[in-house]
């Protein structure tokens, strides 16, 4: 698959995007450094347009020139969809929710087609990224294009990246059968040119990694092999550990136009272990390091719950209001994964920061009812420092319709998220305002949402577009606060603290 060359970047809100990449031209193709490259070349041109958001349904028009020997001149056009990289669909695809995606796709709201703006990833793609192998199993039989390649040039497409995945070991039997489908296809390890260390390192050579660093220390920051990234990527602690001892950079310095995520940015959103990150920021990681979506660790350790990194993150002044490109914070992270034990450290430490720009106007409540689950929105109103007032034009109806518009909704979320709103409008003076609304519950209030609620549900059922499987995508059941109190205890013992 060509590499992709976009266009300048200032023209592509206006233009849109347009990508060029060719192969096996002596001119325009990049120089093969390996035979195995050489042999696979064929003389190729993509061309591929982006519509900017919003115009012409968001498309994105691909097309493929060629020419082999034996059949002539070859062409394919092909369309997708562009999607931003907060839609429902993304995030779906990233939670593992295939009820959820087959709900959007059967109401149109969503397709296996569909690619995010920010780095240029089909459904797969996201799925294959959070380790969502069931997802990726079901979105490639529903049609996702597995060879569709990301915008950066260090990026690969979903069947490519699945064999990486499978040949980094770790997954299951079940794993390993849900991307059999992909990797059984796959020539990715034959176009490969990895280094002695990177062999070693991924098991192609059985070879002890202590004794190959000790013959060849120079090979630790070779830029093709980044030892320590795919360590870090994999979670070999023992590994880092050694290559950071032999003086591996922990925050290496990328070449110009080039963004990847750090050592500390991989390990954060695949690995399970505090001290392989604890490693990393020892030897001078960056803690608000980015990938290139402009995620940060502590954004990852939201999306995944990892309370014990956020802890750790923390501890070493991680950037607890950190936007991405895409604007979610580690706080709407929280609420949009139902992460409920870092959500309660979020929570416990919001005193000892500034306020956050993106809880204001109606972002907090929309996300809350789009994504959250009953224990999420529970956490949210017994919050005591957490008063926020929504944009009045962005009215009760509209929340009401976005909780209609849930498969998971049920009585107990209407009534706890009712009690949200009644909490964040009431303007309360001090903790005594709190206790006396929660001790009241809803007798002394109008509840005004489940009335809207049901009449914009009676609306949905007239409506034949709205139908949808029923279902639900969170079963509202959380052990979140035991959690966070073990990974308190956890980390005091490990000595994670800054």
């Amino acid at each position: 698959m060509p590499a992709k060359a976009p266009a300048p970047a200032f023209l592509s809100r206006i233009l849109g995007q347009l990508f060029v990449g060719a192969a096996g031209m002596p001119v325009l193709g990049r120089k093969c450094d390996s035979q195995t490259c050489k042999s696979s070349q064929l003389p190729r041109v993509m061309v591929e347009y982006w519509f900017p958001l919003g115009v012409f349904w968001s498309q994105i028009v691909q097309l493929h020139i060629g020419y082999h020997a034996s059949m002539g001149p070859q062409f394919s056009l092909k369309s997708l969809r562009r999607v931003p990289d907060s839609s429902q669909s993304v995030h779906y695809a990233m939670n593992g929710n295939i009820e959820g995606l087959k709900d959007l796709f059967n109401r149109g709201l969503a397709s296996p087609w569909d690619v995010s703006s920010t780095r240029g990833y089909t459904l797969s793609r996201w799925a294959l990224y959070s380790k969502q192998y069931k997802t990726v199993k079901f979105l490639t039989m529903a049609g996702s294009d597995a060879d569709y390649r990301p915008i950066a040039h260090t990026d690969n497409s979903t069947r490519n990246k699945a064999y990486d995945k499978f040949l980094q070991g770790g997954l299951d039997k079940a794993a390993e059968e849900d991307i059999r489908c992909l990797i059984a296809s796959s020539d990715w390890i034959n176009d490969q040119n990895f280094s002695k260390l990177h062999k070693i390192i991924v098991g192609i050579l059985l070879l002890d990694l202590e004794e190959a660093i000790a013959n060849d220390p120079g090979q630790v920051d070779i830029t093709d092999a980044m030892g320590l990234s795919y360590a870090a990527d994999r979670g070999h602690t023992l590994c880092v550990k050694l290559l950071l001892e032999a003086g591996a950079v922990a925050e290496p310095i990328l070449p110009p136009g080039v963004k990847l995520g750090s050592p500390l940015n991989c390990a954060a959103r695949n690995t399970k272990d505090p001290i392989l990150l604890k490693y990393l920021l020892t030897y001078g990681a960056a803690v608000d390091g980015t990938g290139v979506d402009g995620v940060t660790t502590l954004i990852h350790a939201s999306r995944t719950d990892n309370v014990r990194f956020a802890i750790l993150l923390l501890d070493y002044n991680a950037n607890i209001n950190a936007a991405s490109i895409t604007e979610p914070t580690p706080l709407t992270t929280a609420i949009t994964y139902n992460s409920h034990a870092v959500l309660g450290l979020l929570l416990d430490r919001w005193e000892e920061f500034s306020s956050c720009s993106r809880l204001q106007g109606p972002h907090l409540l929309e996300i809350t009812a789009l994504y959250a689950d009953l224990e999420t929105v529970r956490l949210l109103a017994k919050t005591d420092h957490f008063k926020l007032k929504y944009d009045e034009g962005f009215t009760l109806r509209e929340f009401a319709k976005r909780l209609t518009e849930r498969a998971d909704v049920t009585d107990e979320l209407i009534e706890a998220f009712d009690m949200l709103l009644l909490v964040l409008n009431e303007n309360l003076k001090g903790p005594e305002s709190k206790e006396s609304l929660m001790e009241k519950g809803y007798d002394g209030y109008a509840n005004t949402l489940s009335v809207i609620y049901e009449i914009e549900k009676l609306a949905s059922d007239a409506s034949p577009s709205k139908e949808r499987p029923p279902g639900k995508y969170s079963d509202g059941s959380d052990d979140g606060e035991t959690e966070f109190q073990d990974a308190v205890e956890v980390s005091e013992q490990l000595g994670l603290e800054a």
